[in-house]
């Protein structure tokens, strides 16, 4: 080889290091870009998922309240603010960039990014701020076209259109567990528009995404919950009807059944149960009809524990009526030229809505019901000259004329009675009389008045032609004591299953009848305060016997152990759970305990020294918290109410024969969290002052109690744990937020 060869052969390999040099340098920025993206990435994520979390707990109420507005411009707005606050998102970006401009929420956070600029500065800034996108609910990123809300807003999202999301995209909506579960979720999905390199060689400028979701879920388990429990009827095993005769006699029990998750129980047959229809004797004879008393128990066959649902009727209080009426007219016959009128097949019965909670035989409406009445009246042949009428009275008073229908029947309309709420058992009589003509009594007048005193020719039917509807009470949360407690009761209905078919209202037989008949009932459980509703009472002192007790969730025995829990909370760590321990029955078992506890002790004999405990808690006079209850923002929105506020407090939701069926100091499990807002309490008793801002005393002399309103709230993700199934914001109890995504 040559020199020449040599020197060529030198220059080949110095070329070919150059471009292999040149390669390297090339794949190792190369190499360092797609790290940086990577790193980029993943603080994108910490983003979304900071987002993400910040909306979960920004929930509070709002989805429970029925007045969540929009997610723009309603109370909801403030779940997106915290999501865009804690996204990384600066201010004064381009308009389109971000869901809110400039996001702001109130001074009372602690925050207003206007001044504060970022809440969650992000560690990584190569990326542009006028290029860094946020969207909440939206099906897509926004450099795929994502638009804000199209998967629904924070209180009614479906990720089932989510096309980023492979696991759900596509797929059957409307489902009610798993990842793809419509329910209310605050999803966030961020990206960095044309990142630059960080090795400004080559111009690749890349997208870079992320994506969290929060979903909120029912809860299992919770810290910082308040010595108190409160039978829900919600939690009831089991209903009875018995149908009683005059005397108070048992004549027949039916037991209901409950309609799938509803709050309606029947002894009727239904799709999924054979019914418990008994055939009832009407007594004979002129005789007081039979009545239908509720009784709601804890299904046990040797010792049968819970609470009867009748009256006493107002003659000395001796006798043990139910609440519902069923009229027994006579055998009526003909009635011939000059007689006296009868009550005819059919008897009385009361119209109206049926089902609902205006019932014309038995409601326990917060609203005046108005109800019409029926009557089948067999009255003399008719002839010239002669005219008959008929009235109802109801308590002797207020006539309501009736308007003959055709033949024997004589009816007012369905809404002619006015019937005011908690105002008990109302007799309704039927009235007739005539003009021209004679009957039995003697010679009619002809003109005037029929039902005139100088009438001869009129008169009131016997029990026979008599009907009764009763307005109830449900005392569960009374601030007093309601004459007519009937409980959680919304109404009643007698069916019957003779003939073609099932049919309702089924009030009035003839005497010595035997009908096959049943009852259907609604039980209502707890429910969140609609907005304006007055204050409700729970009572602290558990001797009152009324749906709430102090419990021992282990702070032991005494006063100011007490007073600590309410101050404090349940010390027992890590808190206390939901008793998933259900026994064949339906019953839940508390026998071992379990880590959290899944049960409660009964805590008898407190007094109102207890409520110190709230002067702690919420504070005295003029230095306590304010009473947000009802209370607007600047833009009209409902304030929200989170477990930030110390009159939120977390309460035990048992089962009403759970609570005073432990004789003393059994064990309580426990079914639900809920909150209950305090709004005031007892004062004066064991030096207890109470808040210059809470409201007054709902009726006067209240001693041992407090007074507020139920509200489900999303608990923060740091205070509880999931049960993994999704959050309906109609059903009563806490969630908990949960990153699914």
């Amino acid at each position: 080889m040559t020199a020449l060869d040599r020197q060529r052969e030198r220059g080949a390999v110095m070329v070919v290091t150059a471009f292999a040099l040149f390669a390297m340098v090339a794949f190792m920025t190369f190499a360092i870009d797609v790290s940086h993206w990577f790193d980029y990435s993943r603080n994108l994520q910490n983003r979304a998922d900071a987002a993400a979390l910040a909306a979960g707990d920004a929930y509070g109420n709002i989805c429970f309240t029925g007045n969540a507005g929009s997610p723009t411009t309603g109370a909801q707005a403030v779940i997106g603010e915290w999501a865009q606050l804690y996204s990384g998102a600066g201010i004064n970006e381009p308009t389109g960039n971000l869901p809110y401009t400039d996001a702001q929420v109130s001074s009372g956070t602690g925050w207003n990014v206007a001044t504060n600029g970022y809440i969650n500065e992000p560690t990584l800034k190569a990326g542009s701020l006028s290029d860094y996108l946020v969207r909440l609910n939206a099906n897509n990123y926004a450099t795929s076209g994502g638009t804000n809300f199209s998967l629904g807003d924070f209180c009614s999202g479906d990720p089932t259109y989510d096309a980023t999301d492979t696991q759900c995209f596509g797929q059957p909506h409307g489902q009610t567990s798993g990842p793809c579960a419509v329910g209310p979720m605050a999803d966030v999905k961020v990206t960095q528009r044309q990142l630059p390199n960080f090795v400004p060689i080559f111009n690749i400028r890349p997208n870079i995404s992320a994506h969290a979701r929060v979903a909120l879920q029912g809860i299992q388990s919770e810290q910082g919950v308040r010595p108190l429990a409160v039978g829900d009827a919600s939690y009831i095993p089991c209903v009875t009807a018995n149908f009683l005769n005059n005397d108070g006699a048992l004549i027949a029990s039916e037991k209901l059944t409950r309609i799938g998750s509803s709050d309606t129980w029947t002894s009727a047959p239904t799709n999924t149960s054979p019914g418990d229809v008994k055939q009832i004797q009407i007594p004979s004879g002129n005789t007081n009809p039979v009545t239908v008393q509720l009784f709601l128990w804890d299904c046990s066959s040797s010792s049968p524990s819970g609470t009867m649902y009748d009256y006493y009727n107002a003659k000395g209080q001796e006798q043990t009526l139910g609440l519902v009426y069923i009229d027994n007219w006579g055998n009526p016959g003909s009635v011939g030229a000059h007689g006296s009128p009868q009550i005819a097949a059919g008897g009385v019965h009361l119209t109206g809505a049926l089902g609902t909670t205006c019932d014309p035989y038995f409601q326990s409406s917060t609203t005046p019901c108005q109800i019409g009445v029926h009557a089948n009246i067999q009255f003399q042949p008719p002839s010239s000259g002669v005219t008959f009428y008929a009235r109802a009275l109801i308590d002797g008073g207020n006539p309501i004329p009736l308007t003959n229908t055709g033949g024997t029947d004589w009816d007012s309309g369905n809404n002619t009675f006015t019937i005011q709420p908690d105002s008990g058992p109302h007799t309704i009589t039927i009235q007739w009389a005539q003009l021209g003509g004679s009957t039995g009594a003697g010679t009619c007048k002809t003109s005037g008045d029929p039902f005139s005193s100088g009438n001869k020719c009129q008169g009131t039917f016997g029990q026979n032609g008599t009907q009764r509807t009763f307005a109830g009470t449900n005392g569960t949360n009374a601030c007093n004591n309601p004459p007519y407690d009937t409980g959680p009761l919304q109404w009643i209905d007698i069916g019957s299953t003779d003939g073609s078919g099932a049919t309702a209202g089924a009030n009035a037989y003839a005497q010595g009848a035997t009908p096959h008949l049943y009852v259907t009932t609604s039980v209502q459980g707890l429910a969140n305060s609609p907005p304006g509703s007055p204050d409700i009472c729970l009572r602290v002192a558990e001797q009152t016997q009324h749906a709430t007790g102090f419990i021992d969730c282990g702070q032991g025995n005494g006063t100011p152990q007490d007073q600590a829990a309410i101050a404090n909370g349940c010390p027992v760590p890590p808190g206390v759970q939901i008793n998933t321990r259900v026994q064949p029955d339906g019953s839940l078992t508390c026998t071992p305990q379990i880590t959290p506890w899944d049960c409660v002790s009964n805590n008898p004999g407190e007094s109102p020294p207890v409520l110190k405990g709230f002067d702690t808690l919420i504070g005295t006079g003029t230095n306590c918290a304010p009473n947000n209850w009802g209370k607007t923002d600047a833009n009209g929105n409902p304030v929200p109410i989170t477990l930030a506020d110390p009159r939120a407090m977390v309460m035990i939701i048992t089962g009403p024969t759970d609570l005073f069926n432990t004789n003393g100091t059994g064990e309580i499990p426990i079914r639900a969290f809920a909150v209950f807002y305090v709004t005031g309490w007892s004062t004066g008793q064991g030096g207890v002052k109470g808040c210059q801002y809470n409201d007054p005393p709902p009726v006067s002399g209240l001693q041992g109690s407090i007074w507020g309103h139920w509200t489900s709230v999303a608990v923060p993700s740091g205070l509880g744990t999931s049960n993994g199934k999704t959050c309906n914001p109609n059903q009563f109890g806490n969630c908990i937020p949960v990153l699914t995504r």
